[in-house]
């Protein structure tokens, strides 16, 4: 097996609820009451995908961002490594948006240079609420 096919573990619940932790403690202060930050990331040999949303208990407010390295654009750089690289491109994308909770992301995927790695980004924020009464509107052909 060449360095490039290296075979790569799978995060772990251990591992996922460590990144949770240190999400948590770091954006606290910045949610407002009834908001919570969730997290789920993904790990193989091809791609290192870390999301984040954050979304308001009564669902007014829905905030969601992924952030991507692909081994083929990355290849001196460890899996390992590509899912701290997009944690870090995440948290960057989330100060820039907790100064002054203006959304200034894209819903489809861009590229970025960070940290010497090519990174692939996207984010959207999103009314659920807002969202689930207009497709009821639709739906009603009113």
């Amino acid at each position: 097996m060449t360095q490039k096919q290296k075979e790569v573990k799978p995060i772990s619940d251990k591992e996922m609820a460590l990144f949770r932790e240190a999400l948590i403690a770091r954006f606290a202060s910045e949610l407002k009451p009834g908001e919570t930050l969730l997290s789920t990331a993904t790990r193989d040999s091809e791609h290192s995908i870390f999301a984040l949303i954050i979304q308001s208990s009564d669902n007014s407010f829905r905030l969601e961002m992924e952030a991507a390295l692909l081994a083929k654009d990355n290849e001196d750089i460890s899996a390992e490594d590509r899912l701290l690289i997009s944690l870090d491109f995440l948290e960057q994308q989330l100060e820039g948006f907790f100064d002054d909770r203006l959304v200034r992301f894209h819903d489809d995927w861009r590229i970025y240079d960070f940290k010497d790695g090519e990174i692939r980004f996207r984010g959207a924020q999103t009314n659920p609420e807002l969202e689930a009464l207009a497709d009821q509107w639709i739906e009603k052909g009113e």
